[in-house]
């Protein structure tokens, strides 16, 4: 079950994100011919489930130390590998070709696994045969401004720009069989590292309307950075469908892929890397303003 403070979290950002809409579309001046015809095309809510299937592989060494433990999140710390979550996006059609796209999701994932093999976390080495708790985090809220370069009543596509505020919160903790750097004796132990940065993101994205009432859409988003303290990458594509049997509320489906690689982070006094992978169905209610 969802937790209370989750549920209201939940409603206060679908609540916040479909007043803002609705607002700024009412103010907005009238937007060309409505897309896909008969539809309002200010702005658009799409609010609905993502379906999504993930893949973790972590590693945290300790600087000058203890080379960290290569972990497969689901294989070896028993994480659940398929999660169904809530997904909000959002798109503001501005002036002339100009739009703002905007979403968010968010994946909790915890689990307890009695160790069958040591393994080494930070400044942590958890013993085989000991019982550790873990936990995985992960916030993916973005935003982007969209240029659309071909912009006609049946097609509309063009580049954009905009950042992910990524956020991953890693926690693991034992009651026994804990090794600190240096202590022989075993103990009780947990260590959490998190992390929030903006990932600023370029792509393309694109819809366009076969028949009345019906959007076929995609977009692809990227970014790679290497710099001392940092290398990683950040890749998201999709492709989705909304049909709207009334004005304004419709269906959608869709495909989504992201995978945020980090080859080498540091974050004193570990060195870390992640490869996280989130691929899934959504479906999803869509209103138009």
């Amino acid at each position: 079950m969802v937790r209370s403070y989750q549920r209201a979290r939940i409603a206060s950002l679908a609540g916040a994100l479909t007043l803002a809409l609705g607002l700024v579309a009412t103010l907005a001046p009238p937007a060309r011919a409505a897309f896909p015809g008969g539809v309002p095309d200010r702005a658009r809510l799409s609010l609905g489930g993502l379906f999504a299937g993930l893949t973790t592989s972590a590693q945290l060494s300790l600087q000058g130390g203890t080379l960290g433990t290569t972990l497969d999140g689901e294989r070896d710390l028993g994480l659940k590998p398929h999660q169904s979550v809530l997904r909000l996006e959002g798109r503001l059609r501005m002036a002339g070709p100009l739009s703002l796209d905007a979403g968010w999701v968010r994946f909790d994932r915890k689990a307890d696994r009695v160790l069958s093999a040591p393994i080494a976390f930070g400044e942590l080495t958890f013993s085989a045969g000991s019982q550790v708790s873990s936990r995985l985090d992960t916030d993916l809220p973005y935003a982007a401004l969209r240029v659309d370069l071909v912009h006609t009543p049946l097609v509309r596509a063009g580049p954009s720009l905009g950042a992910s505020i990524v956020t991953l919160n890693t926690t693991m903790s034992a009651n026994a069989g804990v090794l600190v750097a240096g202590n022989t004796i075993p103990a009780s132990g947990a260590r959490s590292y998190k992390q929030t940065a903006p990932v600023p993101l370029v792509g393309l994205a694109g819809e366009v309307s076969p028949v009345a009432r019906l959007e076929c859409g995609g977009y692809g988003r990227w970014f790679d950075l290497r710099f001392d303290q940092f290398s990683g990458s950040m890749t998201e594509w999709g492709i989705r469908a909304g049909y709207f049997p009334l004005a304004r509320v419709g269906v959608g489906v869709g495909y989504e892929y992201t995978r945020v690689q980090v080859r080498k982070l540091v974050i004193d006094p570990v060195d870390a890397s992640l490869d996280y992978t989130v691929r899934g169905l959504r479906l999803s209610g869509e209103f138009a303003f």
